[in-house]
């Protein structure tokens, strides 16, 4: 069964003002912004909003409902906006395979992504828009800022400065935050990539890294996103996951790509570390420490940051959560 698409009302105002071109200049690309909602109404309208407030104008909003049984229908078809496509899912399914049917919906040159608790800042599309234009990069990423349950802001992150086959640094630390990701259609139809169906919790990681194996990627020195943590997000929720959702990436872009391990062992072998590591932390979750133990022992020659969250938890985990919470480099695992 087909998913299905309602059709909101044209609204009042013009809403495409300011997307089109100037006489004699070249049309603006159109840009798909992807939104997959389940049950995802307390912070809907800030997202949403996010996106109608954009200085760049030519997009198109594919909410993907995956059968949400709160208000978030409601919510969505009340703004009467004809660039919001509202889907509803034939079945509920996963967030990737969810995210792979939003992707076969949309219709953008760029693909961009917006979780329906996170929110855009104003200048998020022209700014990903100029840099991929600039650069004709498969895929871009920047900045994001970290808010609470009640947007109160908590940190920031810049992701390093890259350009180019900036797979070996991703391996060696992934910060790529999904709300600030945008893609290439053209790149990922050449090369028959979407959102792998096997792939529970790291969407972002699975599409990334295909990607930066073979292609050129840069990250943006700006901020452009607000990524909410809380706890029932799907960053939380998904955590168990984490490490088998990795190590089926990493398999699947060693099929893709044949030698790419000898090319970059060392900073394989990091990756592999870090999802023992999500192993590790899913099963502190469960109150399993003794196990928690015994898969970071495995690990601590992989750098000094496993030392030091596996000594964390040797004393108390308590004391894990106190690195976790206040140690910038802990964070970045």
């Amino acid at each position: 069964m087909d998913p299905a698409e309602i059709v909101m009302a044209a609204p009042a105002h013009n809403a495409s003002a300011g997307g089109a071109a100037s006489p004699g200049s070249p049309p603006q690309p159109l840009v798909s912004v992807l939104m997959n909602c389940y049950n995802g109404e307390q912070y809907l309208r800030e997202a949403v909003e996010s996106v109608i407030a954009q200085t760049y104008t030519n997009w198109e909003l594919i909410f993907w409902d995956n059968r949400s049984k709160d208000r978030s229908a409601e919510i969505i078809q009340s703004y009467g906006d004809p660039r919001i496509r509202y889907f509803y899912a034939p079945r509920h399914t996963n967030l990737a395979p969810a995210r792979r049917l939003a992707v076969d919906q949309s219709r953008g040159d760029y693909i961009c992504f917006l979780d329906c608790d996170d929110s855009y800042l104003p200048e998020n599309l022209a700014t990903k828009v100029a840099w991929m234009e600039r650069t004709q990069a498969a895929a871009a990423y920047g900045g994001v800022i970290y808010v609470d349950e009640e947007s109160i802001e908590r940190r920031r992150r810049l992701p390093a400065v890259r350009d180019g086959i900036i797979f070996e640094d991703l391996l060696r630390q992934f910060d790529a935050d999904i709300s600030t990701l945008v893609v290439s259609r053209a790149v990922i139809q050449r090369l028959g990539i979407n959102f792998s169906d096997d792939i529970v919790g790291s969407t972002e990681y699975d599409l990334l890294m295909q990607l930066a194996a073979t292609e050129r990627c840069v990250t943006i020195p700006e901020y452009i996103a607000r990524l909410r943590h809380h706890r029932g997000s799907l960053t939380y929720s998904l955590i168990g996951d984490w490490a088998s959702d990795r190590n089926r990436t990493l398999r699947r872009v060693r099929e893709r790509v044949p030698g790419i391990e000898t090319r970059y062992p060392a900073a394989f072998a990091e990756a592999y570390a870090r999802a023992d590591y999500y192993h590790a932390r899913w099963l502190v979750a469960c109150g399993r420490r003794e196990d928690a133990l015994a898969v970071l022992r495995s690990i601590v020659a992989a750098g000094w940051r496993y030392w030091a969250v596996y000594f964390a938890l040797r004393i108390s985990t308590g004391c894990w959560h106190f690195v976790h919470r206040h140690l910038p480099s802990s964070r970045q695992l």
